[in-house]
């Protein structure tokens, strides 16, 4: 059965564990784009055991330490925000997040 339609992402990173690459960097890297980038096939739906995948793209390159999240909000509302946690991509401006679905 087909459940945890994703409805929304929440623009913001944990920001711990974040930090630009090199010295020239003035300030903050900020995000450029937020992208569901795994398959919910056909009906748009994940079910459960399914991994969903987001990808979040910066302005420049971050070093990523420690254990950074993605707050996603699910549909049904009742399951409120999950996590989604870095998967892949320090030292690149583009990081990965993932989240298993699991029943609430």
């Amino acid at each position: 059965m087909k459940i945890a339609r994703l409805v929304g992402l929440l623009a913001a990173v944990v920001a711990f564990g974040l930090a630009p690459l090199g010295a020239a960097a003035q300030g903050a890297p900020t995000v450029t784009s937020v992208a569901v980038t795994s398959d919910a096939g056909d009906d748009d739906t994940y079910a459960f055991g399914e991994t969903l995948q987001v990808t979040v793209t910066f302005s420049e390159a971050v070093s990523v330490t420690g254990t950074p999240e993605l707050g996603i909000d699910m549909d049904p509302a009742a399951w409120g925000e999950q996590w989604a946690r870095y998967e892949s991509g320090s030292g690149t401006a583009t990081l990965v997040f993932a989240h298993k679905v699991v029943e609430p």
